[in-house]
């Protein structure tokens, strides 16, 4: 309601801002837990948990 003095422009980005407190790690982990409960995760390997909380971006894929 207060950001209703905001230029258009800015709204978006304001509401981004005030958003992230919500969506954190411990977010993050709970979202994990209830998934790996009802199962829709299956357990990871050992070679699979030590990558699993990376992401890794590149413009060109791999040739193998």
């Amino acid at each position: 309601m207060k950001k209703k003095t905001d230029p258009p422009q800015m709204r978006d980005l304001v509401i981004c801002w005030n958003t992230n407190g919500f969506i954190g790690n411990t977010v993050a982990l709970m979202v994990m837990d209830i998934l790996y409960g009802n199962g829709t995760f299956k357990e990871l390997t050992d070679r699979e948990k030590i990558t699993s909380n990376l992401l890794m971006f590149c413009d060109v894929l791999p040739k193998d």
